[in-house]
């Protein structure tokens, strides 16, 4: 199709036509993803096991956590990819098309730590509905005492 064709115009239009029905348009973008946090791997997290490793070498490594719970000493970072779409608004003619991410695959990286500082363990697991918060907290429970 040629863009000063008939049909081109008249395809053009149509498409016009129905963003206007449809108040925006849903285009997925093909191999392209957005990640969220730090990506993780056994090799990335090795460190987590070495027996001086402190809060400060945890945020050098993986930056700042998705959320932090001080008291007990929880750092909570969320990894995954999720595809990202390319949203078209055709209503409001002064909001920008934006990137969005829908449906992401995600894992939960908890990080205890004690009150000097220091790593007592970390866990990876598969995050659900449940709120990041209590996760962490429950969790953190277990190390109760040391």
């Amino acid at each position: 199709m040629k863009p000063g064709s008939r049909r081109f115009q008249w395809t053009l239009s149509c498409l016009i036509s129905l963003t206007c029905f449809a108040g925006c348009v849903i285009v997925p973008l093909p191999d392209r993803h957005t990640y969220l946090g730090p990506l993780l791997s056994r090799e990335s997290l090795a460190f987590l096991d070495l027996p001086e490793t402190t809060r400060d070498d945890v945020l050098s490594s993986l930056g700042e956590p998705w959320l932090e719970i001080k008291e007990p000493g929880t750092l909570i970072y969320i990894s995954g990819m999720k595809p990202t779409f390319l949203v078209v608004p055709a209503v409001d003619s002064h909001q920008l098309a934006k990137i969005e991410g829908l449906e992401a695959d995600e894992v939960v990286l908890l990080v205890g730590y004690d009150a000097d500082a220091h790593v007592l363990g970390h866990r990876v697991q598969p995050r659900d509905e449940r709120d990041l918060k209590s996760v962490g907290l429950a969790w953190r429970r277990s190390f109760a005492g040391r």
